[in-house]
């Protein structure tokens, strides 16, 4: 058994073969929920099938006995992030280094994006943040212990990810690590997409659910990197390129969608 874990929810088109081939000494074992019928593979360590989304077959597994492993980070991954060969065991080994709570991986410009706090600011290794994104936080166990009656709050999933912050404020800090990028490959189709069609088929509304979170704990600023609790990368000093930072995060989003309308990752 390693020292951490993925839990990543797996439909046909699931790139974790892909992550396990390119990452062959891979600190992270890995356990597959299929939201589909279960292929013939055994290139995982676990398999499931619970579940009515990924965070209801997590709770699922997590009772049935993988709180017990000890793993001390789990990562909960959409089946659509595409990670450099090996940097899903860099983050986990950046996660202990700096001791994150929870955090995620920045998101390359030009990826499919839904919350412009997650897109990489080069200055950083990682940065405090408010937000952290359901598709794919990375927490320690403890923290999961302490959040996992969020994860059934809404059957979309919508409306999780903005729990944690309330929850964890003045407790844990929250941050995006842009020492890790990675490519979301496809966009969110909230009128057609096949996650939504089976949401719509079940007669869940995730507007709904949404604003029902918010008006339970309303939304008191953006999503945003905090003003402070950033870790710089070497060449730049927190004192003299605060300014600068606060730049690059304004500036991010445009130039993110300009290389999305040009098609080029960086």
């Amino acid at each position: 058994m390693r020292k951490h874990v993925v839990f990543i929810r797996a439909g046909a088109s699931s790139v974790h073969r892909r992550l396990l081939l390119e990452d062959p000494k891979r600190n992270w074992d890995c356990f597959v929920n299929w939201y589909i019928a279960a292929p013939d593979e055994t290139v995982a360590e676990y398999y499931s099938t619970e579940g009515f989304n990924k965070y209801e077959g997590f709770v699922a597994a997590w009772q049935q006995g993988l709180r017990d492993k000890g793993y001390h980070y789990i990562a909960l991954l959409d089946d659509d992030l595409l990670f450099a060969a090996g940097d899903i065991s860099k983050m986990f080994e950046l996660c202990e280094r700096y001791g994150l709570a929870i955090s995620q991986p920045a998101l390359r410009w030009g990826s499919n994006s839904n919350h412009p706090v997650s897109l990489w600011n080069p200055l950083t290794r990682y940065r405090q943040t408010n937000f952290v994104e359901v598709m794919m936080p990375f927490m320690a166990g403890h923290v999961v212990e302490q959040l996992l009656p969020s994860f059934t709050r809404t059957r979309s999933t919508w409306g999780i990810d903005h729990l944690w912050y309330a929850l964890l404020e003045g407790k844990q800090a929250l941050a995006v690590v842009d020492a890790v990028r990675v490519h979301h490959m496809k966009p969110a189709d909230v009128n057609g997409g096949a996650f939504y069609r089976y949401l719509a088929a079940a007669g869940v509304d995730a507007w709904q659910e949404y604003h029902e979170v918010m008006q339970e704990y309303p939304k008191r600023d953006e999503y945003r990197s905090l003003p402070q609790g950033h870790c710089y990368q070497p060449l730049f000093a927190a004192r003299l390129f605060s300014g600068l930072f606060t730049y690059v995060e304004r500036k991010k989003v445009a130039w993110h969608r300009r290389l999305l309308s040009w098609r080029i990752l960086w």
